[in-house]
């Protein structure tokens, strides 16, 4: 857990003094990992490690801004609450611009962070952590993607992802022209 007070000036231009708490937990990192996609890398500590290892700040940034996210929370005795609610609050307060600036401005402040984000016996079992299931999971066919009409251009992006990628067996002819045909069928007429 991390302690971090951050100083800034209210919306009224006072100065404040906040002090927050910040937990990353063994759940919270397989939650991370369950929820991770990218095309390149399968973990988000393989991409958090290539990121660090190209000196790529922007994604470094995007990295620290989602864990800054999954870790906010508050001390309550010995228990660590967080709050999804309150956690969206925070990410878009004075106290979070003034602590990611000082995250983004300052590489020692920002590696600091990260290194104290997890105590010292997850951040080993955090290089080895894998989640065993014990069923096998069917893997994603990737199809082609679909080429709409131009006179479809108001069908949803999500029925175009959804074209794009299906698990399992890929839908027949039959079906996408229905599932068209429902889209269109909820589309205003002009």
């Amino acid at each position: 857990m991390i302690r971090h007070e951050v100083k800034y000036r209210d919306i009224d231009d006072k100065p404040v003094s906040k002090v927050l708490y910040f937990n990353l937990s063994k759940a919270d990192l397989i939650e991370l990992n369950l929820e991770w996609e990218h095309p390149k890398y399968e973990s988000i500590e393989e991409y958090f490690k290539q990121t660090v290892d190209d000196k790529n700040v922007k994604e470094l940034l995007k990295i620290i801004k989602l864990l800054v996210e999954k870790a906010y929370g508050r001390r309550d005795g010995q228990d660590f609450v967080k709050d999804p609610v309150e956690a969206a609050k925070f990410m878009v307060s004075q106290a979070y611009a003034e602590m990611f600036a000082n995250l983004a401005m300052d590489p020692e402040v920002a590696e600091k962070f990260m290194t104290n984000l997890l105590p010292s016996d997850l951040l080993e079992q955090a290089k080895t952590m894998t989640v065993d299931i014990p069923v096998e999971m069917p893997k994603p066919i990737v199809t082609e993607q679909l080429t709409l009409p131009k006179t479809d251009e108001a069908i949803p992006e999500a029925f175009r992802r959804r074209a794009q990628r299906t698990v399992g067996a890929p839908p027949s002819i039959e079906e996408l022209e229905a599932q068209l045909a429902a889209l269109r069928a909820q589309q205003p007429t002009p």
